[in-house]
């Protein structure tokens, strides 16, 4: 699964690296965080009306037909790739609203009991991560409040992540990223095939301090490793 990241380095790194061509609102103050939570918002980038869009969004998939635009009682961050396709929460979202979330990494509990060990993970060549997301928009019928909300699509983990978590964020790259965000790519069989672990040589972990683990914590020293472990 994916349950915690990081921001990118910095908005002018989000900016180039991912081509943005539109953003809403002005989010050149956006405060970049080290420890983003479920139900928070956080950027993601979509196209809207042909251009590549980087948006802040709550992270935590609201379906169009919900009542009262909140959370329910089971979660809805992550979306697993072996099922999207005849999910009827995500599926509709895979074929007309697909998004990438930024990240400069993203954090992994080892083990089955208590206290686990947390793991920071991130790019080797240290450019950001671009997650496979799903997104959806909820309008209220009474209100006319409008949101916008994302869950991030899981798979089966690479060698760099298979001794630590059964599950890992889809990442993905180049025309990959193109291809996931055209809108004119409807195929979902199609599309299900860039939904595979990324390659090892990508990723490196690390184990960091047990200060990560709570969500109020913030600050460059949740990424601050122990011992390293490759």
């Amino acid at each position: 699964m994916c349950g915690r990241y990081t921001d990118p380095s910095s908005y002018d790194a989000t900016i180039e690296e991912f081509s943005i061509t539109n953003v809403v609102p002005d989010l050149s103050k956006w405060t970049f965080r080290f420890n983003i939570a479920p139900q928070t918002n956080a950027l993601a980038i979509f196209n809207r009306d042909g251009e590549r869009t980087l948006a802040p969004f709550f992270w935590t998939f609201i379906p169009p037909w919900s009542r009262d635009g909140k959370p329910g009682k089971f979660s809805t961050i992550n979306a697993r790739d072996d099922k999207i396709i005849e999910s009827k929460l995500y599926g509709p979202s895979l074929k007309s609203k697909r998004c990438l979330v930024p990240a400069g990494g993203f954090y992994e509990w080892q083990g089955k009991k208590k206290p686990k060990q947390p793991y920071h993970i991130h790019r080797v060549d240290g450019h950001p991560l671009a997650f496979a997301g799903v997104w959806s928009h909820w309008r209220s019928h009474e209100t006319g409040d409008e949101s916008n909300s994302f869950a991030i699509i899981t798979t089966s983990p690479n060698g760099v992540m298979s001794p630590i978590h059964d599950r890992m964020p889809v990442i993905l790259e180049g025309g990959d990223c193109d291809a996931w965000l055209d809108p004119s790519h409807q195929d979902v069989t199609a599309l299900r095939e860039l939904l595979r672990p990324c390659p090892d040589t990508w990723l490196d972990a690390y184990p960091v301090s047990t200060y990560v683990n709570a969500v109020a914590h913030e600050g460059p020293q949740c990424i601050e490793g122990l011992t390293r472990c490759r």
